[in-house]
Order: structure tokens, then sequence, then C-alpha cells
């Protein structure tokens, strides 16, 4: 289960990370949701985890963890997971958002939803033939540039071909005429 989970399980946080903050361990929380687990305990400790920290940290927002927290909520990762407090493993593709499974039988029968680990294995499967679709175009331009090349050798063949038959020609008439001369030469005598 992931950090998160465990978290929003251990104090009722149903919400994304708001404003996170990383403890000395390393684990990231809400910042308003471990200030309120450590006025309630004597110990400054992460919520799940048997780290304690002497003194109290000096808690800061992490402003990238937050700035990627908003991106997420614009893909459809709603502030307000299931009102049933179960973890989201649906993508209900009519509404754009991801769902638990009672969500699904209360808001969205009906509607085009996949589980996320298949959603996850189409996308990656589009990227790869995308991936896939973009070496066969480029293997294509590179044949009609190879037949291209071969083409203009075709034809430097033909032309040094059709060269070398008029050269032949010339020399052969040429020698012809000379075999006439000749033949007339000794005709005449």
């Amino acid at each position: 289960m992931a950090q998160a989970d465990v978290f929003r399980e251990s104090l009722d946080c149903l919400d994304l990370l708001k404003d996170p903050v990383a403890v000395p361990c390393g684990h990231i929380f809400c910042m308003r949701c471990l200030q309120q687990h450590w006025e309630n305990h004597a110990v400054f400790s992460g919520p799940q985890y048997e780290n304690t920290f002497t003194p109290r940290p000096d808690l800061k927002k992490n402003t990238v963890l937050s700035a990627l927290v908003e991106e997420l909520k614009n893909y459809g990762f709603q502030d307000d997971p299931a009102d049933h407090g179960e973890v989201m493993k649906m993508l209900c593709r009519t509404d754009q958002q991801c769902i638990c499974s009672l969500c699904w039988l209360d808001d969205h029968i009906g509607h085009d939803t996949v589980s996320v680990a298949a959603e996850r294995q189409r996308v990656n499967r589009q990227k790869e033939l995308e991936v896939n679709r973009q070496e066969v175009q480029q293997r294509i331009e590179d044949g009609e540039k190879n037949a291209k090349v071969l083409e203009k050798e075709v034809m430097t063949i033909n032309v040094s071909a059709h060269k070398a038959v008029e050269y032949s020609e010339k020399i052969f008439t040429d020698l012809i005429r000379v075999l006439e001369k000749r033949c007339q030469k000794h005709s005449c005598q």
C-alpha cells in the first residue's frame, strides 16, 4: 500500500496531499494532518512509523510535490477520493476521474470504466505502438531514400551503357569504313 494511503487510513485524511511536507525519515504527509497528529501525541514521529524526532522538525511545504499534486488533480485525480475511504482502483473514462469500486456502484454504473491497471497497460501499449509506428515510418522513409538512390544509380548505369553502345557503334562503323577502303584498294589493283 502506498505511504499516502497508509497515512490516509491512520489519520482519516481522505484528500490528496495538501501542503505536502517531508519528515526527516523521508515520508511525506499533509502538513495540517501531521500537525494535528503531533498535537495529540507527546512524541514527534511519523503516524505509522517508529522513527521519532527530537526536537520537533520544522515543517516546510514541498512546493515541487505540491505542484505535482495539482497536476494530478488536473488529470482526473480528485481532491475527494471516495467518500467510502477506499483506494481508487478504477478509472471512469466518461467523467475522466479515478474512482473506487463503491463509487462505481453508486455514481458511475453504465459509464465507460476500466481498472487503473488496465488503463495503464492500454496507455503503455499505445505508447509502444506509437514508437513502433514511428520506427516503421522511419524504415519506409529510409527505403524510399534507398529506392531513389538506386533509381539514380540505374539511370547512371543506363546512360553509361548507352554511351558505351554508341562508342562501340562508332568504332565498328569506323572499322567497317577502313576495311571497305582497304577492300576497294585491293580490288582496284
